[in-house]
């Protein structure tokens, strides 16, 4: 065997860290894309259950009265309305999932002519 003076140990050192290094940063990688993906089904929860409600809310408002809350599997929507002047109602509408997310929206809604205007969005 040949007197190789405590190379080899270091070179193995380097090349462990190395790939350990490649190893954790691939794992952080899966970890932020699953958490991305996790976060944008929650938005479109929530953009469905907004589109749910606000399809509801302008067939309600025609036949009957409209009910403070609307119930879905994804979460919950509730109402709040004000009337505004003649035929406008001032609607604000907050949209919760499951986990908690919020989003909330405000618009104005003329009866006469069944038209959504000055439509308002806080996340």
């Amino acid at each position: 065997m040949r007197n190789e003076r405590g190379a080899t140990m270091p070179a193995v050192l380097i090349f462990t860290f190395l790939f350990l290094a490649l190893f954790l940063h691939q794992v952080n990688l899966l970890l932020l894309e699953k958490r991305f993906y996790h976060e944008t089904e929650q938005f479109f929860l929530l953009e469905n259950i907004m589109t749910n409600a606000i399809r509801e809310f302008q067939r309600d408002v025609q036949t009957s009265g409209i009910p403070a809350a609307y119930e879905y599997e994804e979460g919950t929507a509730r109402l709040a309305q004000s009337l505004s002047s003649s035929g406008l109602l001032q609607v604000s509408i907050h949209c919760v999932t499951k986990e908690g997310r919020a989003y909330k929206a405000s618009f104005l809604y003329n009866k006469n002519n069944k038209q959504i205007t000055n439509w308002m969005e806080e996340r």
